[in-house]
């Protein structure tokens, strides 16, 4: 990873990285599950049918790469997918390759959606995340993952993360989130609280 850009990039777990540098490169990357934090929230996705219950994890992951020694902070891109076991897997890891986000042959995403992930990196990012990945500000974090879902699959023409064609419609908080299942169990509840307060925050 290029240290001056490391901390601007966005995991797909579908195998691709796209970052926000201009280099392309195929690198070995580790979850840190030492990051994962307690409590976990849960959001349930508006048109969500291939999972069934609709909640996600909001929850970004730091990784390293053994390559170059560096630690930061990914971001899902598809929700249904999930990470493999070998990419949790301290020994293992798993193998992503790189893409520019502003590469010509970047087509996965409109230039509107392109330009809104590089000003919402640009601007929000330094203010939760430090350069190694770590948090810095704890309640803002569960919040960035659902605006990088925001800009990436709304379809309506207007970011609003309570409606539209993607967003948020509830919230799950996990007491025990080792031992939950996707959705919830004797460990989580729904959090009416915690879904306003991040509706409010983001579409501010």
């Amino acid at each position: 990873m290029n240290t001056k850009f490391r901390s601007f990039v966005v995991v797909s777990l579908i195998g691709m990285v796209i970052s926000l540098v201009s280099n392309v490169y195929s690198d070995t990357l580790y979850c840190d599950n030492s990051s994962r934090r307690y409590n976990e929230h849960f959001f349930q996705v508006i048109n969500d049918s291939p999972s069934g219950n609709g909640y996600h994890n909001s929850e970004t992951i730091k990784v390293f790469n053994d390559d170059t020694g560096q630690n930061f902070r990914v971001f899902c891109i598809d929700y249904y997918m999930p990470t493999t076991p070998e990419f949790n897997n301290p020994l293992i890891g798993q193998e992503y390759d790189a893409m520019a986000l502003n590469s010509p042959s970047m087509t996965l995403y409109t230039q509107i959606q392109k330009d809104a992930l590089n000003s919402f990196f640009s601007h929000v990012y330094s203010t939760i995340y430090d350069i190694n990945g770590d948090i810095i500000n704890d309640a803002d974090a569960y919040f960035y993952q659902l605006v990088v879902w925001e800009i990436i699959h709304e379809t309506s023409g207007t970011w609003d993360i309570s409606s539209g064609t993607s967003g948020i419609t509830n919230a799950y908080t996990y007491d025990d989130p080792v031992n939950r299942t996707s959705g919830g169990n004797s460990g989580g509840a729904l959090d009416t609280n915690y879904y306003n307060t991040t509706v409010s925050t983001i579409n501010s």
